[in-house]
């Protein structure tokens, strides 16, 4: 008798192996697409339509920078900046360039001083901000410009963020 137990102890064993390996693998599996996806801004890098919009850099002192960006395509953009400095000349003007690689790089061409000027700017887009860019700049033309685009640094003094009331024109 005891080699009948031993008998259906073994062949209840494997039904019952049997019946787990079929039980799991009938399961559904899941969906890749019922899966939270992740946003488009980490996995994608954004084009000028991303970007648009009003930011700005504001100091405790009543300094107000303002940056607005219009695009004009995926890459191109057409904007306004502005430096609001109190108690010293300020500065106000068109800001023209491209959006590439997460750099707002163009030419600011504004007024200050009573006189007119060109000066190239970038921005880094990170964050949903912009970061200043700063380098060693040359005139070339009559204008501003930086020396090396490759060598270009953050500045995290000057972060500008959303924000409502910048001056379009």
């Amino acid at each position: 008798m005891n080699r009948y137990v031993k008998l259906i102890l073994g062949v209840a064993v494997v039904v019952a192996g049997l019946g787990f390996i079929v039980y799991f693998n009938s399961l559904p599996t899941p969906n890749p697409s019922s899966s939270p996806s992740p946003s488009p801004s980490e996995t994608t890098e954004p084009t000028a339509f991303d970007i648009e919009g009003c930011y700005a850099y504001e100091a405790d002192d009543g300094t107000r920078y303002t940056l607005y960006i219009d695009a004009t395509d995926e890459k191109n953009f057409y904007g306004f900046k502005e430096y609001n400095n109190p108690g010293f000349d300020s500065s106000r003007g068109v800001f023209v360039g491209q959006f590439i690689d997460r750099i707002a790089l163009g030419i600011y061409d504004f007024e200050a001083e009573g006189s007119r000027s060109k000066r190239q700017l970038a921005f880094l887009f990170e964050n949903g901000n912009f970061v200043r860019m700063i380098g060693d700049m040359e005139i070339v033309d009559s204008v501003e410009k930086f020396k090396d685009l490759e060598n270009l640094t953050k500045d995290y003094d000057y972060v500008y963020l959303p924000s409502s009331g910048c001056a379009t024109t």
